[in-house]
């Protein structure tokens, strides 16, 4: 059999990373500034300890549609390469109903 000169182009936009109303995979892992303290209860210092934030009931409905629709391109595609482009506002934003306000975690939740 020859080989296909086709690939598939899967396009998505707007998927909002760190919005309470954008997409978040359920799986990112995010950290958190945590004081270590002595016994006296004084601040020593401080550690990044991980989380996984819980999603919202959007987020759910989002994840689950992007989830059976990553399946739906891989079925058509079949042993074709598919290209992913995103088309912008992968990120949200760090104010407003967010998941975090740290900027590093917006990038961790945009590549998850």
């Amino acid at each position: 059999m020859p080989k296909s000169k086709r690939s598939v182009l899967a396009v998505l936009s707007d998927t909002h990373g760190n919005s309470k109303q954008g997409l978040l995979n359920p799986d990112v892992e995010l950290y958190q500034l945590t004081p270590i303290l002595d016994k006296e209860g004084r601040k020593q210092g401080e550690e990044e300890v991980p989380w996984s934030p819980a999603l919202t009931y959007p987020q759910e409905l989002l994840w689950k549609d992007f989830t059976e629709d990553l399946g739906r391109v891989k079925k058509l595609a079949g042993p074709d390469p598919v290209d992913l482009l995103h088309l912008g506002e992968n990120v949200h934003g760090t104010k407003g109903a967010v998941v975090s306000h740290r900027a590093g975690d917006e990038v961790e939740i945009a590549i998850a």
